[in-house]
């Protein structure tokens, strides 16, 4: 999902950008996803591509981590990945979290980057000539408020734990494709893990059972929280971003492409002209695509059998609102009884 694209940021141009420098934690990050459910080898000859990868389809790279994993606070190589930064035409920052802090079995305590991510973040986006990317691997969504305040980061992309299947994130910033999704979760600021207790499982806000987690005194001597709600429909606090978020994706337009021959809709004789123009990418990712294929022979609009001389073939996806997706305010829950 596309959660900033400032200045038209993406999609990057092949002819202007020659190297980009691949910065963060989550650089080379393949395997450990891979293997969580799946064996030990893919299917492409055992290769697992990273995000190193993705961005080499396109450009020259030059890559580092920055800092040495997702949950480190170690800053030592900060210093350098900025002066990479610094040297190459476009930068893409692979950050966000891992199995180390989320899996099955095991919750994780924060739903913000490490410090050790936040200080390279801000030191990489400094020392960049143009506004950089920031690609989030996470399975859980993390607080982005900072990114989207930073000036110097000029698109933000959210793309769950793609593992090998990353190269496909190389042709979204290369705009061979567009993004296309609308953000599955309500991001909460980073403050929401302080509020309620994982031990409460109401939906609805109110009163909690339990003491806020950031309570530091014996639970007993902690007073109850109060539950913010969860999900779209019940939370009442500002979210970074709602469910349903979407970015206007226009800056993906491509102006003029010639369809090969098995996109011909019909138009089934050679020779023929086939054009296709693509009109616009609406919010939602869907297209409004208009092709024409024309008979060479001028005589052909004679022909009894209108695909022998033309076919107009004319594909719509309406443009979705670019706006949160929203539900009715949720019913009260009736109580009967006394208990």
């Amino acid at each position: 999902m596309l959660l900033k694209n400032d200045g038209a940021t993406l999609p990057f141009s092949t002819d202007a950008i020659k190297n980009v420098a691949v910065i963060g934690p989550n650089a080379n990050l393949s395997e450990a996803i891979a293997s969580y459910y799946g064996g030990s080898a893919t299917c492409d000859s055992g290769k697992f591509w990273n995000m190193v990868d993705a961005v080499a389809q396109y450009a020259s790279v030059t890559t580092m981590l920055g800092v040495p994993n997702v949950r480190s606070n170690d800053t030592s190589s900060v210093a350098a990945a900025a002066a990479a930064a610094a040297a190459a035409d476009q930068v893409v920052m692979a950050v966000g979290q891992d199995g180390t802090i989320e899996h099955e079995g095991h919750a994780r305590v924060s739903i913000a980057l490490s410090d050790g991510q936040t200080t390279l973040i801000k030191a990489v986006a400094a020392a960049a000539k143009k506004p950089i990317v920031v690609v989030i691997m996470t399975g859980g969504a993390v607080d982005v408020t900072d990114l989207l305040a930073n000036a110097k980061v000029g698109a933000v992309l959210h793309v769950g734990q793609p593992s090998v299947t990353v190269l496909g994130v190389g042709d979204l910033i290369f705009g061979k494709y567009v993004p296309a999704g609308r953000m599955l979760q309500t991001i909460y600021p980073a403050s929401f893990a302080d509020e309620v207790s994982i031990f409460d499982m109401g939906m609805r806000p109110g009163p909690s059972d339990y003491p806020r987690p950031d309570c530091t005194k014996p639970m007993a001597q902690c007073p109850n929280a109060t539950n913010p709600g969860r999900t779209y429909r019940f939370y009442t606090g500002k979210a970074v971003l709602p469910f349903g978020f979407v970015v206007v994706a226009v800056p993906f337009l491509h102006c003029l492409t010639f369809m090969p021959a098995s996109w011909s809709h019909g138009c089934s004789l050679w020779p023929v002209v086939r054009l296709a123009v693509l009109l616009a990418y609406w919010p939602s990712g869907c297209s409004v695509c208009l092709s024409i294929c024309l008979h060479a022979s001028p005589l052909g609009f004679l022909s009894r059998r209108p695909s022998r001389w033309s076919t107009v073939h004319l594909s719509v996806c309406l443009p979705a609102a670019p706006r949160p997706l929203t539900s009715p305010p949720p019913l009260p829950l009736a109580r009967t009884g006394t208990g």
